[in-house]
């Protein structure tokens, strides 16, 4: 049975997870009939650091360094397909090794036009080639151009600063079909959509309408929310950068010890820090600075004696050792995020060790 794009992504969506975000066109490929176009959310770059790379930055010389090289970069990519006998949409999630200019498909998934779909991956990280890729890095690796570029954008109400970066800005979308009927309506006039076809009886194809529609004005109010958000992330954005950047110098300073310690703790809120570390024993401000402090002792010391057979005691002596740790963290406010937030810290104590000071976290 022949059906609309709409039905067909009435039939999908539910299997399918929403992709709320704000996309830019980052390539074209093809000729017609078998053109293809490659849009990735800028709003929805991810960062992580495989727990192997912390593991291993325990015995690098440089642990700032190390764990800078092993981040990975992660944004959605979706590809919309011209032609009758391909695909509807792919809908990717990249994974990028920035430093290295590697990347690689963490996962994907193949959207037909029969409303069947195909899970897929390619995990292997491979060079970036000279194709829509090097555009996709752009937005991965490169945050705060894209970002800056989109907040100039905006301001100018056109799309030049975009453009020189070689992205062309298309809008805030949930779905995959919607990035479909975008290219078909503005880039694709000219050339006749291929149906779309299902199995599924017009009364399941209403029924499945009926949730979605549900499903989807609960997306479209997520989205009105999040751009919203977007746009104050933008504003902030620079501000937000500038704080974290001269927070992570800060950091860089202390030992490699202290570094894995407090990795990833760069600018965190009072909440956070309670939850990771708990209570503070202490705190107080001054100077539009405020300190938290924490205090932590392991006492494994123990008293022996060297007792004769007739009962004298010939030595006495201890085992064990004490192990008193004061952690001080220093907060204040700034960047992106309201109230008072990590900028420093201080570990002092005799025979201070992180087997101590885990004594203090939860």
């Amino acid at each position: 049975m022949r059906v609309s794009p709409l039905s067909l992504w009435a039939c999908c969506l539910l299997s399918a997870s929403a992709q709320a975000g704000h996309w830019v066109l980052v390539g074209a490929e093809g000729k017609p009939p078998r053109r293809s176009h490659y849009y990735a959310a800028f709003d929805r770059v991810e960062t992580r650091t495989p727990l192997e790379a912390i593991e291993s930055s325990v015995n690098s010389k440089n642990v700032s360094k190390h764990l800078d090289a092993a981040r990975l970069k992660r944004v959605p990519v979706i590809r919309v397909f011209e032609g009758a006998k391909d695909p509807d949409t792919i809908s990717y999630t990249l994974e990028f090794k920035c430093q290295e200019r590697l990347v690689s498909i963490a996962d994907a998934v193949v959207y037909n036009r029969d409303a069947t779909t195909k899970m897929m991956s390619k995990p292997e990280f491979v060079p970036i080639p000279k194709t829509w890729l090097n555009g996709a890095a752009l937005v991965a690796c490169d945050e705060k151009k894209v970002f800056a570029a989109a907040q100039a954008a905006g301001k100018q109400n056109n799309q030049e600063p975009l453009a020189d970066l070689g992205l062309v800005y298309v809008g805030d979308f949930v779905l995959n079909t919607q990035l479909a009927d975008v290219t078909w309506n503005t880039f694709w006039k000219e050339a006749t959509r291929p149906e779309y076809t299902t199995t599924r009886t017009p009364e399941e194809i209403e029924q499945r309408r009926q949730e979605v529609l549900a499903q989807l004005g609960d997306a479209q109010k997520m989205l009105g929310e999040k751009a919203a958000q977007v746009q104050t992330a933008i504003e902030n954005d620079d501000k937000e950068r500038e704080f974290i950047d001269k927070v992570n110098q800060t950091f860089k300073t202390k030992n490699n010890q202290q570094q894995i310690l407090f990795f990833g703790m760069e600018g965190w809120t009072e909440n956070e820090i309670v939850e990771f570390w708990g209570v503070p024993s202490s705190s107080r401000e001054l100077s539009g600075m405020r300190q938290l402090d924490y205090f932590s002792q392991d006492d494994t010391r123990q008293s022996y004696a060297v007792v004769a057979r007739n009962g004298a005691i010939l030595s006495t002596g201890e085992t064990g050792e004490l192990r008193q740790c004061e952690m001080s963290l220093f907060m204040r406010e700034g960047g992106g995020k309201p109230g008072f937030r990590l900028v420093d810290y201080r570990i002092n104590g005799e025979n201070c060790r992180r087997s101590t000071l885990g004594k203090i976290a939860k």
